[in-house]
Parts: C-alpha cells; structure tokens; sequence
C-alpha cells in the first residue's frame, strides 16, 4: 500500500474498525494514519466505515501520525484532482 501510494495526491483506505476492534482483513485507524505518512501522500480518504466507528476518534488517531489533510467518506463523495 505504501509504494502504491507513493506520493499520490490522494491515497484512498479503508478503515473499517476502531483500533479496539479491529478485525483480520481491515485497517485500523492507527494504521492508516501510519500507511499515509509512509507514502508520503497529499490528502488521505478514509471509507469503508461500520457502524461501531466514531468517526471523530478515527479522525483523531489519524492525525496523531499522519498530518496531511485528510477526508473521512460518505456517499456519493466526489473529488476534484
């Protein structure tokens, strides 16, 4: 994902879980933040999101690692590159 990533404008991940609940198969907010910063990326959006996510939390430990600008999805959200 990091050499994927590299440098892109905008790098989209998934998060689907809270840290705490994490599950196999999906990113934590933790390691997203960690992934975007790797890459070096210019804005990270973050989708995917069930229904246990606070999304502020996950915006918050986003930020603790990864300073870029960064999105969290909704529906039908478009972007202008």
């Amino acid at each position: 994902m990091i050499e994927l990533g590299r440098d892109a404008d905008l790098m989209i991940l998934e998060c689907a879980w809270p840290d705490d609940e994490k599950t196999e198969g999906h990113l934590g907010p933790t390691l997203a933040g960690k992934l975007a910063m790797e890459a070096n990326c210019k804005k990270i959006c973050l989708t995917h999101f069930y229904p246990p996510c606070d999304l502020e939390n996950i915006r918050n430990t986003v930020q603790e690692t990864y300073k870029g600008e960064l999105v969290l999805a909704s529906d039908l959200m478009q972007f202008d590159l």
